[in-house]
């Protein structure tokens, strides 16, 4: 798996816009079946964020993990919009990024064959 540590700003900023975007039930139900997380043990998605700090670090399986769970059961053209669509929403605001095109997002799911967790630019 993954070593090193990820700032909470991004994760929590997505879950936020997953939430607004796709709703809390369906947050609370893929958060549900996500494994037990040591860097993230409180996911209460009451919480801002599902109670991910933005000033916090945490370990970079655990985020994967989180975000294995959002993925997973989706087609993978559902996942490339998920992903191209909340980069554009989260992620290039955050960096204050504009023009940026996401050319291919390769499989997170956990296991999955030739899964390399791995965005290229453009």
């Amino acid at each position: 798996m993954a070593e090193g540590r990820i700032k909470g700003t991004a994760a929590r900023e997505f879950l936020e816009w997953y939430r607004a975007t796709l709703g809390e039930g369906d947050l609370r139900h893929r958060l549900a079946k996500a494994p037990t997380m040591s860097s993230l043990p409180n996911r209460d998605i009451g919480l801002a964020g599902c109670g991910v700090l933005a000033s916090g670090w945490y370990d970079a399986d655990d985020i994967h993990l989180l975000l294995d769970a959002i993925v997973r059961g989706r087609t993978e053209t559902e996942i490339q919009r998920l992903v191209t669509v909340g980069i554009d929403a989260v992620i290039f605001p955050l960096m204050g990024l504009s023009g940026v095109t996401v050319s291919q997002v390769s499989c997170v799911i956990d296991g999955a064959p030739g899964c390399t967790h791995l965005v290229e630019w453009q």
